[in-house]
């Protein structure tokens, strides 16, 4: 939008291909949301007439001037010093008309209401990834992208800038770069390489203001540049901080407990055991996050209920026992009953000839030992389920 504008630049082609594609996509998204439901106190609201009214008290007007095809109401024909007054009919010469079309083109700026959605759409994309890695990789692209739409804004604003100072016959950065006669491309790249450099705090001094409005919009676009500056370090330390949170924490207690442990002088032999049992708590911690308890005590006693049917029911209704010799009711309580307990290489559940006061349904086996049973027929493993007899 900015670069349409500050470069007087029309769509054609496959670009206006693209943007007329967006300006339809616009539109049916207006209709998606008289049809999407939304949540209110955490409950999901889906009558028609409350999703309309909602819809029309929030964004919908805001989706509407963002969404309008201007375009395709007031066609980009030239305006203003651009007017060829032997080539142009006298409707197009008449001041109305090239003030409607001059409003035509500023209204595109409407189209940038749509950024405020933007924090919502990425909300959702986020909820949809699981991996920690696509997350942080997904927290970069936000950074680098609000730093490419921040520069090429100023690289518009700058360009405009040094092309009204042109046409008013003042010395300006265009004619010292010598940009003057090059082509938009050439003139685009030019701007963006300098608000770069300028961003960047780099600043190589190839091209510079010239007039007094190109300074004063410099220094303006340095201010900006510090905060940017400021933003772009203090996400990545931020995404960096999040990703290894978890390992640097647990790798400190680790040196503490070798530490403790060579002061003690516990064998080498132990100490390799202790170490390899805290690594294997690292990883398991590092696939998941919270467990299970965790994530129930922030849930209400409905939620809790539900999420152990689906965490617990699915295992219970593989066991066809269980199934043929209880009840519904019998089985909802044995639900409620069962407790999770995590089990890491090395640890005992239980031994031969101890008194058992515990059963256990074994859900998954990650980096463990599939135990061979006395009678040699079985081996306990993923999915098995045992009691004591």
């Amino acid at each position: 939008i900015p670069f349409r504008l500050c470069f007087e630049a029309d769509a054609t082609d496959g670009w206006l291909i693209l943007e007329t594609g967006i300006d339809i996509c616009f539109m049916i998204d207006i209709l998606v949301q008289f049809n999407t439901g939304f949540y209110l106190k955490g409950n999901l609201i889906s009558s028609r007439q409350a999703i309309i009214m909602n819809y029309v008290k929030t964004w919908f007007f805001i989706d509407v001037a963002a969404s309008f095809p201007y375009n395709w109401i007031i066609s980009d024909v030239p305006i203003g010093k651009d007017v060829d007054p032997n080539d142009v009919s006298a409707l197009y010469k008449t001041p109305q008309l090239l003030k409607l079309m001059k409003l035509a083109r500023f209204l595109r700026f409407l189209r940038l209401l749509r950024v405020f959605k933007l924090k919502q759409i990425l909300y959702r994309i986020e909820e949809l990834i699981m991996n920690d890695s696509f997350v942080a990789m997904l927290n970069l692209i936000k950074v680098v992208s609000v730093v490419i739409f921040i520069a090429h804004w100023i690289a518009s604003i700058f360009y405009s800038i040094g092309s009204f100072e042109l046409a008013d016959g003042e010395n300006c950065w265009l004619i010292e770069a010598d940009l003057v006669d090059a082509s938009i491309e050439e003139k685009y790249v030019g701007s963006l390489y300098w608000a770069f450099a300028t961003m960047t705090t780099v600043g190589y001094g190839d091209i510079y203001p010239i007039s007094k409005s190109e300074k004063l919009f410099v220094m303006l676009s340095m201010l900006v540049a510090c905060g940017v500056f400021a933003y772009v370090v203090g996400s990545i330390e931020t995404i960096v901080r999040r990703s290894n949170t978890i390992e640097a924490s647990f790798k400190e207690k680790i040196l503490f407990v070798n530490q403790y442990l060579t002061a003690q002088n516990i064998p080498k032999y132990l100490r390799t055991q202790v170490r390899r049992y805290l690594e294997q708590n690292l990883e398991h911690k590092k696939q998941e996050k919270l467990s299970q308890n965790e994530v129930l005590s922030m849930l209400n006693k409905n939620l809790q209920d539900e999420v152990l049917i689906h965490i617990v029911g699915r295992m219970l209704s593989k066991k066809r026992i269980l199934i043929a010799l209880f009840d519904v009711r019998l089985q909802s309580e044995i639900i409620f009953m069962l407790q999770q307990q995590i089990f890491q290489m090395d640890d005992h559940i239980f031994e031969e000839g101890d008194i058992q006061d515990k059963d256990y349904a074994q859900a998954e086996v990650i980096d463990g030992q599939m135990i061979e049973r006395q009678d040699g027929k079985n081996k306990l493993g993923q999915g098995l389920f045992f009691i004591n007899q």
